[in-house]
């Protein structure tokens, strides 16, 4: 879509949706979240620079970014209320 061009009205629809389907959705068990956050972050990493997509989207800086975001996960979600829980016991 950032290939198009689109004009500012559209964008801020588009938008406007994603933002919308993505409230809707965070609170459900299908976990699309995600998916959702990975297109605000790809728009607003590639919105006026539409022809350095293929360079933005290279697989190693892809890879690193979601490494980085389950290694966070990981010591958010379960190695931080593990090391708690287990000071809380002793």
């Amino acid at each position: 879509m950032l290939l198009v061009l689109p004009s500012y009205g559209v964008i801020a629809v588009v938008l406007w949706l994603v933002l919308v389907m993505m409230a809707a959705t965070s609170e459900s068990r299908w976990y699309v979240t995600p998916a959702f956050t990975s297109f605000l972050i790809l728009w607003a990493l590639l919105y006026g620079e539409a022809e350095l997509a293929d360079v933005k989207i290279e697989l190693h800086e892809r890879v690193s970014d979601t490494v980085i975001g389950v290694a966070v996960a990981y010591l958010a979600g379960a190695a931080l209320p593990a090391l708690l829980a287990r000071r809380k016991a002793s």
